[in-house]
């Protein structure tokens, strides 16, 4: 059963694709000022560190995954 509502045709029905995410991250960074970053992107250990420390400060911790 399918929940309905008057803000479905909002919706988009598929996935996001990550050019999609990126781009409303830079949208986002850009016009609203929060930050976007993937953290497989980064090279740099100490910076990366960084900033896990300050999101985790800020959000909480990330729920722990299970390696396969």
């Amino acid at each position: 059963m399918s929940i309905r509502s008057s803000l479905a045709r909002f919706v988009q029905s598929g996935p996001t694709d990550i050019a999609e995410l990126m781009e409303m991250a830079r949208d986002a960074w850009r016009n609203h000022g929060p930050v976007v970053l993937w953290l497989d992107t980064i090279n740099d250990d100490w910076t990366k560190q960084t900033i896990i420390n300050e999101a985790t400060r800020q959000y909480g911790a990330r729920p722990k995954r299970g390696k396969a």
